[in-house]
C-alpha cells in the first residue's frame, strides 16, 4: 500500500485491514505527520506571540507618550525600552559602573546621555532654550550645556525611574493572576 493511503487512514481502519508490517510503516508515518503537524503549530503559535507582542510594544505612540516638568520645561518622551534605547541605556550604565572612569569615559557617559535624551524626547516646551530643534541632539546639546552634567543626568535618571516603577507595578499585576 502506498504512503499516502495509509496517511488517510485512521487508526480502526490501519488495525482492520494491515498487516503488522504495514501497521509498523503505518504508525510511522502517523508519527511523522502528527510531529510535522505540531512543529508547524508551534511555529505559528510564535509568529502568532510574535505579532501581538510587537502591536503591544509599538502600541499607538500617543498612548505611550509620558510628560514630565524638569528646569522649568515641560518634555514630552517615550520610553519604551526598544533595542536602541536599551543599547545606549546599558552602554550607560556600564560606564556609570567604572570605578575610576579617565576623561574619555566622561565624555563618552555624557555623549550616551545625549543621545538617550534625543532618542526618548518627542515634544520639548522651549521656555528656557530658545530655538531648540527637539528632533536632534542639538536639543539635547543645548540642554546639557544650560542645565548642566548633574541636572541633565537627574533628569534622566528620573525618567528611568518612572519607567521602571510602572514596569514593576505591572508586573506586580501580571503576578496577582498567576
Amino acid at each position: 500500500m502506498n504512503e499516502e493511503k495509509l496517511k488517510e487512514m485512521g487508526i480502526e481502519e490501519a488495525n482492520s485491514e494491515l498487516s503488522d508490517e504495514e501497521f509498523e510503516k503505518w504508525h510511522d508515518l502517523r508519527e511523522e505527520s502528527l510531529l510535522e503537524s505540531a512543529n508547524e503549530n508551534r511555529t505559528k503559535w510564535e509568529k502568532e506571540d510574535a505579532e501581538a507582542l510587537d502591536i503591544l510594544i509599538n502600541k499607538d505612540e500617543e498612548g505611550m507618550v509620558e510628560e514630565i516638568e524638569h528646569q522649568g520645561n515641560e518634555i514630552k518622551y517615550i520610553l519604551n525600552m526598544d533595542r536602541k534605547q536599551e543599547n545606549i541605556y546599558s552602554k550607560i550604565m556600564n560606564l556609570e559602573s567604572k570605578e575610576n572612569p579617565n576623561q574619555e569615559d566622561r565624555k563618552r557617559y555624557k555623549n550616551l546621555l545625549m543621545d538617550f535624551f534625543a532618542e526618548i524626547v518627542t515634544e520639548f516646551n522651549e521656555k528656557e532654550i530658545k530655538n531648540a530643534d527637539f528632533s536632534s541632539k542639538a536639543l539635547a546639546k543645548q540642554c546639557y550645556r544650560k542645565w548642566g552634567r548633574l541636572p541633565f543626568q537627574d533628569l534622566i535618571e528620573e525618567i528611568l525611574l518612572k519607567f521602571y516603577e510602572e514596569k514593576r507595578e505591572k508586573m506586580d499585576t501580571v503576578e496577582k493572576f498567576r
